[in-house]
């Protein structure tokens, strides 16, 4: 679970990264997707590996969820301390990124959600954000699956240091403090995209 979440979370910073482009104009967001296009020798492998990843922890989590849900039953009632709002609803925040993630693939990877993609060229990635986001429905889709990624980052930045035995307690409260903080920054930077778009700042 720690171990495909850090190869699912070193992705989304990746692609954060990537469509921050956005504000350095069409030229460089343009030129950094044709980069990838002309790679299909390291996209292809690489969307395989994350493809894996992403069954293998979408599957441990639910046996963890079913295995946690069975040890609990046993309680006549329940008293959560410690346990966050994040930590309880895993499972709930990981299914909507799900299905945030199939939305997203055939937004702007198959492109059969908008039929102006068509007369756009596949590379062209900053017209067809200019053009996915000004729709206010869409807009408020991609913002709400981001509340979701930031609080699913919040839990998991911090669990899978404790499972990767990176933890201790002269330094928890300080990784706890940055996991939270990159989770947040993360969930900022993507919200931020389709706003600016349909708010007017990137057109």
């Amino acid at each position: 679970m720690a171990i495909t979440g850090v190869a699912l979370g070193g992705f989304v910073c990746v692609h954060l990264a990537g469509n921050l482009l956005l504000y350095l104009g069409p030229e460089v967001l343009n030129a950094y997707a044709q980069s990838l296009h002309d790679a299909p020798y390291l996209l292809w492998p690489l969307r395989a590996i994350l493809l894996t990843c992403l069954v293998v922890h979408l599957t441990c989590g639910i046996t963890l969820h079913l295995r946690n849900r069975k040890a609990a039953g046993r309680y006549v009632k329940r008293d959560y301390r410690t346990a966050s709002l994040s930590s309880r609803n895993m499972l709930l925040t990981g299914s909507v990124m799900l299905l945030f993630v199939l939305y997203h693939l055939a937004h702007f990877t198959l492109r059969i959600t908008d039929a102006r993609f068509a007369q756009i060229g596949h590379t062209d990635v900053y017209q067809m954000l200019v053009l996915g986001f000004q729709s206010p429905a869409v807009t408020f889709f991609y913002v709400l699956a981001m509340v979701f990624l930031g609080l699913h980052l919040q839990h998991g930045l911090s669990s899978l240091l404790q499972t990767l035995g990176l933890n201790g307690p002269r330094y928890n409260r300080w990784l706890s403090s940055g996991g939270y903080t990159l989770a947040w920054l993360i969930m900022l930077g993507n919200m931020s995209l389709p706003l600016s778009v349909y708010l007017g700042v990137v057109k």
